[in-house]
């Protein structure tokens, strides 16, 4: 006797739906419709059954999609805060070898205070290499320097004698104070000055080519670029140095990122170091370095002490830019301040000798790989002390020159 049929089923299953059968719906357990009961093939209404046959309704869907992201939320929070804890347990393992490691290397050196001056090893012969190597800086055999390199950029063809006129008096106005050019001088005989030197003539143009139209810069940039940096490269080699090498050395790190448009992308600390070691060797300084130097009543003496100042300004904004060794000494300091007794100092070259003092102080008491608040607090207010006039004088003459 056949099965008794029921109603239809609500759905039909494949088999039923291929073969455009009519499905009913067995009374089997096990689910299926009745066809395929009788013919003992899979039914795909058994899957049907396993799954939940209550429609939710809209708001039982919507909560259960909340609940859903919210737990998924929650594995996303858990996860990123398992992976903090990971890199806060790195940093704190890191930190404990570094403390170690300066500790260990402290104690092998004689504390600051007790000595007059930073004494300083010297640098690992590797590191020297890679920061000559950051600086353009390379040896004899790989540099193959040609004659026409060291022709100035107007005598290459690089820039036109109308341009470069019209470059150096931009630079002599906006940053002539840096290098000590004289503020009277007119701009064809600074011009022809400053083509003494091939590499001093590149760094001026280069810095002030920047602050031009921007199809000029994209233009000449590059090219003077990489010229300067050739230029350095076979400067390195020449000693001793003249004025004009460390005019140059000047602009080329106070303002290596304008020039190149990326940061770092000369090693300014490696170039103002070197800079610093030569002016003892160079007859250009040799008044200022020397241990019982006269307070300079000459202009040149006066300009090349304050072209000193502005070497270890430049050289102590990277130290503690970078947090690495100054080459300098509280001496070298101390050479600096002296200056202030002169008659002939003026309020620009007063704010370097007071920002050279607050970039040592800074060095001294906060780069270290441990340091007091108190002391660094301290000495910052005797800073402010000390030069109190200095900032009162500035004041004014701001408020002076707004008046008129």
């Amino acid at each position: 006797m056949p099965p008794i049929r029921t109603g239809r089923a609500l759905k039909a299953c494949n088999s039923c739906r291929k073969n455009k059968t009519r499905c009913y719906p067995s009374n089997n357990m096990n689910g299926g419709c009745l066809r395929c009961v009788t013919l003992a093939q899979p039914c795909s209404l058994d899957l049907e059954l396993a799954r939940p046959s209550r429609k939710l309704s809209p708001s039982t869907q919507s909560l259960s999609k909340q609940n859903s992201a919210l737990e998924q939320q929650s594995a996303v929070d858990e996860r990123i805060r398992e992976l903090e804890r990971t890199v806060e347990r790195l940093f704190n393992r890191l930190d404990v070898k570094i403390d170690a490691l300066a500790s260990q290397y402290n104690h092998g050196l004689p504390s600051r205070e007790e000595k007059g001056a930073i004494e300083h090893d010297p640098g690992p012969v590797l590191l020297i290499r890679e920061a000559a190597l950051d600086a353009g800086v390379r040896s004899p055999e790989q540099s193959e320097v040609r004659p026409e390199a060291y022709a100035d950029p107007i005598t290459a063809g690089l820039v036109s004698p109308s341009i470069a006129h019209s470059l150096v008096e931009l630079f002599h106005t906006h940053y002539g104070r840096w290098v000590k050019f004289p503020e009277d001088i007119s701009t064809p005989a600074l011009l022809s000055q400053i083509r003494q030197s091939p590499l001093l003539t590149c760094s001026v143009l280069l810095i002030a080519v920047r602050h031009t139209t921007q199809d000029l810069a994209d233009r000449l940039a590059p090219q003077l670029f990489r010229e300067a940096k050739r230029l350095v490269t076979s400067s390195l080699l020449v000693v001793p140095q003249t004025t004009q090498f460390f005019q140059a050395v000047l602009i080329l790190s106070l303002w290596s990122t304008t020039i190149a448009q990326v940061p770092l992308s000369m090693d300014s600390w490696l170039l103002t170091g070197y800079a610093l070691q030569q002016t003892s060797i160079s007859p250009d300084l040799h008044e200022v370095m020397r241990s019982d130097a006269a307070l300079p009543t000459a202009r040149a003496h006066f300009d090349a002490w304050c072209l000193w100042n502005h070497l270890c300004l430049a050289h102590l904004q990277y130290c503690v830019g970078t947090r690495r060794q100054a080459l300098l000494t509280e001496v070298d300091i101390e050479r600096c301040a002296r200056i202030m007794r002169t008659d002939s100092i003026t309020n620009y070259e007063a704010r370097m000798i007071a920002e050279i003092k607050l970039y040592w102080i800074i060095y001294r008491k906060c780069c270290g790989s441990h340091w007091d608040l108190e002391p660094a607090k301290s000495a910052l207010a005797n800073w402010q002390q000390e030069f109190r006039t200095l900032f009162c004088r500035c004041l004014h003459l701001l408020l002076a020159a707004r008046a008129s």
